[in-house]
């Protein structure tokens, strides 16, 4: 376990590792392979070059990672570019200004997004595709505003295989063009939210998506850093992402498909989730009628085998991601070909492997009432039973270096054993083998780990505010 979580192996190659062992199911059972943001099509929202640099030994600081912040002139000349965008788009009346005083971005005030022509935009490279559609980093002809256009690849390119016995497949052109209209059109839904990439509108009928751009993404930060990783970032980054779940899920709207490299990082360090090519309106419970969720952010209610599942599938991959920045590595690297054999039965989603690293980790379930429901167990049930060690793991991580802001005093051994008290204790709760005794988004907000900090003056609490939206503050 120890190697699993600390030596990395294969971590360093994750357009070959991710591509092998981590991937998840498209619209109608279509395998789609997910690598980082150069290799995958859905939300891969960053520009190509501007990934933080990797910090010394000797910079562990709040200067350690440089993702560009942006100076008061530069965003004042982006929000200038922003109106402008609005004001080149064709937009019937003006964008509507929402409470935290930002414009709106999808819609042009009558609940449509703003339609742009293709002509609109230079576009420069690709940086990233999929299965079905490329992502081309882009410039708004009109205001000079940088973007990102999630394009459809016409039907040539696409092949769709055979049915059964050579017959008409199950998927086609069509049903690629209806995928993007529902993710176009569940995201335009939400609105703006600070932690949610923002949809600026569509061309061509919804073949195209025009996106804002970031920076970088989160794995590729975390990978950079190795586990050197300022946990003052990572805090940062963790109330984002947190907050972002809760706003989608008070707006019914389940992700399914929370990792590390749907998560972008802007230049002012704001973290938002992107690519809801998988998410859908959410129900208190969901009937497990396919494969879900990236093998490696899968969580163990779909492992081992439940039939039903509920929005917690997010924060199950929140933790994930929250172990992640401690360790430098996605924790849970399970084998993609370690599957069911059963003849006659498929269990959709289990795979012995990726169970047995979760196991290793946070410990071997011990309810039977929990075991009781999973229709896999018969694959698990002689298992050998394994200890918990998720919490040595993280206490080993959260050094007084990696705490340390890069001014004053280094965090002393009792800080250092309380803040890794609370990382270990929201990391757990989120990683709960147990959905119903998961912590929920909004619970997790209520982390001793966001309150303020005793040696920084006192910020904003990560809660909800009067209208049901998350708001996050810039964690210390």
């Amino acid at each position: 376990i120890s190697q699993d979580l600390t030596k990395g192996e294969g971590g360093g190659e994750r357009h070959k590792g991710e591509e092998k062992h981590g991937r998840r199911k498209g619209f109608a059972g279509r395998t789609r392979t997910e690598g980082s943001q150069a290799g995958r099509a859905g939300g891969l929202a960053r520009e190509e070059g501007m990934a933080p640099p990797a910090s010394s030994d000797e910079q562990m600081g709040e200067a350690a990672i440089d993702v560009h912040p942006t100076s008061a002139a530069a965003a004042g000349e982006e929000r200038a570019a922003e109106a402008k965008v609005h004001e080149h788009s064709g937009a019937t009346e003006q964008p509507s200004t929402r409470a935290n005083g930002t414009v709106g971005g999808g819609t042009d005030g009558k609940g449509e997004l703003r339609t742009f022509e293709r002509a609109d935009f230079q576009v420069g490279g690709m940086v990233g595709q999929g299965s079905f559609a490329t992502v081309h980093k882009a410039r708004h002809v009109g205001s000079g505003r940088s973007v990102v256009l999630k394009v459809v690849r016409p039907e040539s390119e696409l092949d769709f295989g055979t049915g059964p016995n050579g017959s008409t497949p199950a998927v086609c052109y069509r049903d690629v063009l209806r995928a993007m209209k529902k993710e176009v059109n569940l995201m335009d839904s939400l609105g703006h939210n600070s932690h949610v990439v923002q949809v600026l509108g569509t061309a061509e009928d919804c073949r195209v998506l025009v996106m804002e751009r970031a920076v970088s993404d989160l794995y590729t930060i975390i990978k950079q850093q190795d586990k050197r990783l300022p946990l003052g970032h990572a805090k940062l980054w963790a109330g984002h992402m947190i907050a972002a779940i809760d706003f989608i899920h008070s707006m019914g709207v389940v992700h399914q498909d929370i990792k590390s490299s749907n998560v972008l990082i802007f230049s002012d360090r704001s973290a938002k989730i992107c690519d809801f090519g998988l998410a859908r309106r959410s129900k208190p419970v969901m009937t497990v009628d396919r494969e879900l969720v990236t093998l490696w952010y899968r969580p163990p209610e779909l492992l081992m085998g439940e039939s039903t599942y509920t929005v917690k599938v997010d924060e199950w991959g929140v933790g994930c991601i929250l172990l992640e920045m401690m360790i430098g590595l996605s924790p849970f690297k399970g084998k993609p070909d370690c599957i069911c054999q059963c003849p006659h039965i498929t269990h959709r989603n289990y795979n012995s492997d990726q169970l047995m690293k979760i196991f290793a980790v946070v410990g071997t379930p011990k309810d039977k009432t929990l075991l009781a429901r999973q229709s896999c167990m018969v694959h698990f049930s002689k298992w050998p039973i394994f200890p918990a060690k998720l919490e040595g793991t993280v206490k080993r991580m959260c050094t007084s270096e990696r705490l340390w802001r890069g001014k004053g005093d280094m965090p002393g051994e009792q800080e250092v054993e309380e803040k890794a008290g609370y990382w270990h204790h929201i990391i757990a709760g989120l990683l709960n083998l147990d959905c119903r005794e998961r912590l929920s988004a909004e619970q997790a907000l209520k982390s001793k780990l966001f309150a303020p900090s005793k040696r920084t003056s006192a910020s904003p609490s990560l809660s909800r505010s009067p209208d049901g939206k998350s708001q996050s503050a810039a964690a210390a």
